[in-house]
């Protein structure tokens, strides 16, 4: 028998079972701690719902830079321009580290893989705080940040997401075409 050309072995069993997860506990199975596994499935089974997560994470995104951005103007009419800029550096340490850490938790199918899912949570809210303390220390060091402006505007990145908590998240109940075009 002659061996299968790669457009054959796409389609077929062999290669269907190349892509599912090994038992656990074998060398496939390994979670880094940054990113899953290569051999793991990094897609959700409803694409649909992982297109609008990852857009309310921008949205969120979005908001927290209108806000910094206010906080912003509001900082140089106190201390002029090094507080604006203080605060610009606060609220996109704040952005920076909460959009990491949304886009990083949802890149696994928690229907389909708890377990990982969970893993990709805890270590995504590590990585946020690790993040977050590494930026605040090259802003103080570096950038020479005036600390009431920049802890200000990082806290009111917050309130973008008290915002959203008390409006139920809106964006989320929008219609969104799925890939067969049904509604």
């Amino acid at each position: 028998m002659a061996p299968a050309s790669p457009l054959e072995y796409a389609g077929s069993a062999a290669a269907k079972a190349a892509e599912r997860p090994q038992a656990r506990g074998t060398r496939s199975n390994v979670v880094f701690f940054l990113y899953p596994s290569p051999h793991e499935p990094a897609q959700m089974g409803n694409e649909q719902t992982f297109r609008r997560v990852r857009a309310a994470a921008w949205r969120l995104a979005g908001w927290q830079i209108a806000v910094t951005v206010v906080l912003a103007f509001g900082a140089a009419g106190i201390g002029g321009r090094p507080w604006a800029l203080s605060a610009i550096c606060g609220g996109g340490i704040g952005v920076l580290a909460g959009l990491y850490q949304a886009l990083r938790m949802f890149r696994i199918d928690a229907s389909e893989q708890p377990q990982l899912f969970m893993r990709g949570v805890f270590a995504s809210e590590a990585l946020k705080i690790l993040l977050t303390v590494a930026l605040f220390i090259a802003a103080i060091s570096v950038l020479r940040v005036e600390m009431v402006p920049a802890i200000a505007a990082y806290a009111g990145t917050f309130i973008v997401y008290w915002a959203a908590l008390a409006t139920n998240y809106p964006w989320l109940d929008r219609q969104v075409k799925n890939d067969a075009g049904h509604g």
